[in-house]
């Protein structure tokens, strides 16, 4: 309930903050913000590539697979949230642009109600203020995110290097058991008599 108290918050403080802003700096400054967000959103589809295709099963219980998997899920559903709100801002800076052009005119209309091109553009201004301000209160869950999953790796990495430890301490141990002395060399055997005949024989 509070993540979604916390969610319409950062998207109603987005909108009025954009509508607040003057228009034409924001209209001044469409292609910087469009290369932003194009950039947030390259970078994110490789983080739900990952997210999708980290979990591997060595080392780790059915148990704590399913736990990890659980919590993957979600994480790839918070990834596709911050996209999809970074493209809610990517088309509300495209729409401000095309509306805002002159010489454009839109007819556009719902229920009998007529939209000018000024409205239109404060209507994308907005779409751009409610993704950008999604976006911006999911910034820092989204490097608690990276984090996890960096986590995530590490202990996959230490239980895979655990096992292969434990793989070499048996192979060695069985190399071990199955070695044995040489018998000239055997422990407690002492020259024998025939070879202390043959020294005498060369003696004399």
């Amino acid at each position: 309930m509070m993540g979604l108290l916390r969610t319409v918050f950062a998207i109603s403080l987005g909108c009025f903050a954009a509508l607040a802003l003057p228009r034409a700096g924001v209209l001044a400054a469409t292609q910087e913000l469009i290369g932003f967000l194009a950039l947030l959103m390259a970078g994110l589809l490789p983080a739900m590539v990952v997210t999708a295709t980290v979990l591997r099963g060595d080392g780790f219980s059915a148990k704590r697979l399913d736990a990890y998997g659980s919590a993957l899920d979600a994480q790839l559903r918070f990834w596709a949230v911050l996209f999809a709100a970074a493209g809610l801002a990517t088309l509300g800076v495209v729409g401000m642009k095309v509306f805002s052009q002159v010489g454009v005119s839109v007819k556009f209309s719902i229920l009998n109600r007529s939209f000018t091109e000024q409205e239109l553009v404060s209507v994308a201004l907005g779409l751009f203020g409610a993704g950008t301000g999604l976006v911006m209160q999911r910034m820092w869950p989204a490097y608690e995110g990276l984090r996890s999953l960096l986590k995530l790796n590490v202990k996959m990495a230490r239980a895979q290097a655990l096992a292969n430890d434990r793989s070499l301490a048996d192979a060695l141990q069985r190399d071990a058991d199955n070695a044995s002395p040489p018998a000239a060399y055997s422990i407690g055997s002492g020259p024998s008599p025939g070879s202390r005949d043959v020294r005498a024989q060369r003696l004399e």
